[in-house]
């Protein structure tokens, strides 16, 4: 996977962690956005539900 936006810096120090590392961080990006994903839809679900 390939980061196409930041500074060079954080571009830098990216590309030095180890692969099993940068594996966690897109593990964990996925996670939490799909924690968000689940709980909008949910609250979505609720709040019209009541209507």
């Amino acid at each position: 996977m390939t980061i196409l936006q930041g500074c060079a810096q954080c571009l830098d120090s990216t590309r030095a962690t180890p692969p099993t590392v940068q594996a966690a961080y897109r593990h964990a990006i996925i996670l939490l956005a799909s924690a968000g994903a689940t709980l909008f839809i949910a609250g979505t679900l609720l709040l019209r539900r009541q209507r």
